[in-house]
């Protein structure tokens, strides 16, 4: 009997001490609402982990931390000690040139947790936790330059969430594969591309990125560990020279190292989750660009966001033709749009890899002079090859500037190594001394530099209308239903929209339409040929379409089915719809908008791959039904007055 009870109280006195053992290995940070919840723990290795709670349900399982560099002495994946803490408030606020949101502010918990590795160094654990969204990020100590040998960050879901990501390719690593929707468990390749969204058995939505990636270190990608383990993966593209064809950019990215070189006291990225039951939420998130440092550049005068023309698409060989570039220029004008995308790169070299021939070829002032009689905007085209070194981008930057170019398009990237990324920083910081305003082709998607250099304009890293001039591999209307959830959400996307034209398109009329208004971009680049457009039933429509919006909302969809969302300028308002394989209506509460009446125009479609127009009167009482057909769209251009 004493025995037995001896046991009981030693088994009590167990019981009693763990939540004090657990306190003391423990930290939590919350949500400024205090919905989401973080709780960072040590292991029985003494390995660090964490969880996230939203409403108090486990989302995120406990999830490996860590990361070590190559000398051992910085190696935080176990054996660690807790060594400090500390405790911020963050509230940000600035105003964007172009993205989804004027106006934007961003709030979160900082908790800083500092861990000591048995050679004594010190290791920062940065959470920041906001009402949607998680992001973590490791500081070290090292005193010079170290490769890192691995990073153990994880996001552990449950298997059976649904996931819509791009698996990766290996030739070409371009990010412009399809976000396929598939159960997590079935990731079964090496590698697939950020960002991911998943929704979890429980209908809560978790969208995974890194973010503020600079020269410091790699873009990365994801790998499924199994059981719904995914792990971040450095990028590791070691091309056969013989594989890539020889293609003139494929030097640059053959020769790059795979090897992530830390410099002294290395800050990596952020890995960064935006989380909620609502859908909504993540549409409308700049989380990404919130966890970038504040823009570099104070004059911010010159930096114009607009609609472009884009004649490569219509016409293969047009920046050979200065009439055909003319009548674009028109039409740019015409439509109230504010740019040409003129490929200077690639004149007078019959469509082929960017050359030197442009310097002599005089047609090229005379065009851009009529543009500019026009108050039109000229940008201009060019390849990473021609544009690696300082040097060689100030002979192009400085002719550029002598015409009155107003930016480039810098293409054929096609890497997400520590080298690209440098590179990616250095020219777009190069290029603002020129007040040259930046996209990015053959790119990684957005990881926010967009915040902390503004000339950036847009990046590709999506598979975008351009397909349409190759076999196979078209831009299904369940592809273009994926991107307002998964590409855009990272930042804008050159997309190249409305292909009115092509025989291919298995989209409506209307479906075409709607896209510029879904896609987000600060150069919306139109690919169709001018007739398109000046015979447009939409022409008045298009003639409104701007490229940076003061306010975003999101109103009905699922990824890869349907989008409907409402985006503002000044007083006007644009709701668009984009449908893939199933007729449907959608409901809208106009309970968004001010209380003032408004005059509305709907586009939508007339059953014979045409418009149907539609006037209404629209308040914030209002509460209408709008038919969506398979893989059709419609558009409605809200204005103040009856």
């Amino acid at each position: 009997m004493k025995n037995l009870i001896l046991y009981i109280i030693i088994i009590l006195l167990v019981v009693s001490c763990k939540p004090i053992h657990d306190k003391a290995n423990r930290w939590y940070v919350e949500s400024p609402d205090g919905n989401l919840q973080v709780e960072i723990t040590l292991d029985s290795f003494k390995a660090p982990l964490y969880s996230v709670f939203l409403n108090g349900e486990l989302v995120v399982r406990p999830s490996r931390l860590g990361i070590a560099l190559s000398d051992d002495t910085y190696s935080f994946k176990k054996d660690l000690d807790f060594a400090g803490t500390s405790e911020k408030t963050v509230h940000d606020e600035y105003m964007a040139v172009s993205g989804k949101r004027k106006q934007c502010i961003y709030e979160a918990h900082e908790r800083t947790i500092t861990f000591q590795n048995a050679s004594g160094d010190l290791m920062e654990l940065i959470f920041q936790v906001s009402n949607h969204g998680v992001a973590f990020r490791y500081k070290l100590h090292n005193q010079s330059v170290e490769t890192v040998d691995s990073e153990t960050s994880e996001f552990s879901l449950p298997g059976e969430s649904l996931a819509w990501i791009q698996r990766y390719r290996r030739m070409g690593n371009d990010y412009e594969m399809a976000y396929t929707k598939r159960l997590l468990d079935t990731m079964n390749l090496s590698a697939y591309y950020l960002p991911g969204l998943f929704e979890t058995p429980q209908k809560i939505w978790v969208f995974i990125s890194d973010a503020s990636v600079n020269g410091d270190y790699a873009a990365c990608q994801l790998s499924h560990k199994g059981s719904g383990r995914l792990a971040i993966r450095f990028p590791d593209q070691t091309y056969d020279w013989e594989e890539g064809g020889h293609h003139p950019w494929f030097k640059i990215v053959f020769e790059e190292s795979a090897e992530i070189q830390a410099p002294a006291n290395l800050l990596t990225p952020w890995r960064a989750m935006i989380i909620s039951e609502n859908l909504g939420d993540i549409v409308e998130s700049n989380l990404i660009e919130h966890l970038n440092e504040p823009s570099r550049i104070s004059d911010q005068s010159w930096i114009e966001p607009g609609v472009a023309v884009f004649p490569w698409w219509g016409y293969s060989l047009a920046n050979d033709d200065p009439d055909i570039l003319k009548d674009y220029i028109d039409l740019a004008a015409e439509m109230n749009w504010r740019y040409i995308e003129f490929d200077i790169g690639l004149m007078g070299n019959n469509g082929g890899y960017a050359a030197r021939y442009w310097r002599d070829i005089e047609y090229i002032p005379e065009v851009i002079d009529y543009a500019t009689a026009k108050d039109i905007k000229v940008y201009g085209w060019d390849e990473r090859r021609n544009l690696d070194t300082r040097e060689k981008r100030d002979g192009i930057f400085s002719k550029y500037r002598e015409w009155g170019v107003a930016g480039i398009k810098m293409d054929f990237v096609n890497s997400d190594k520590q080298e690209a990324m440098k590179w990616y920083e250095e020219a777009t910081s190069h290029a603002a001394e020129y007040n040259l305003l930046v996209s990015f082709h053959g790119a990684i998607t957005p990881r926010g530099l967009r915040r902390t250099l503004p000339n950036i304009m847009t990046y590709e890293g999506v598979r975008g209308a351009e397909y349409y001039k190759w076999p196979d591999n078209d831009p299904t209307p369940e592809h273009n239903c994926s991107l307002p959830y998964t590409r855009n959400v990272s930042g804008p996307m050159d997309y190249t929209p409305t292909s009115f034209s092509t025989p291919r398109r298995t989209s409506t009329y209307a479906h075409e339409m709607a896209l510029p208004f879904i896609f987000e971009s600060g150069w919306i680049c139109m690919a169709d040929k001018p007739e398109e457009f000046r015979k447009s039933p939409a022409k008045n429509l298009f003639q409104n379409l701007h490229a940076a919006w003061d306010d975003i909302l999101f109103i009905d969809g699922y990824p890869g089915e349907y989008c409907c969302l409402a985006r503002r300028k000044g007083e006007d308002w644009f709701i668009a719809a984009i449908n893939s394989d199933t007729n449907r209506q959608i409901e809208i509460h106009f309970n968004f908008l001010p209380g003032k009446n408004y005059r509305a125009k709907l586009y939508t479609d007339d059953g014979k791959d045409g418009l149907r127009i539609k006037n209404l009167n629209i308040s914030n009482s209002s509460i209408e039904k709008f038919d969506l057909v398979k893989n059709g769209g419609f558009v409605i251009h809200l204005v103040t007055g009856r």
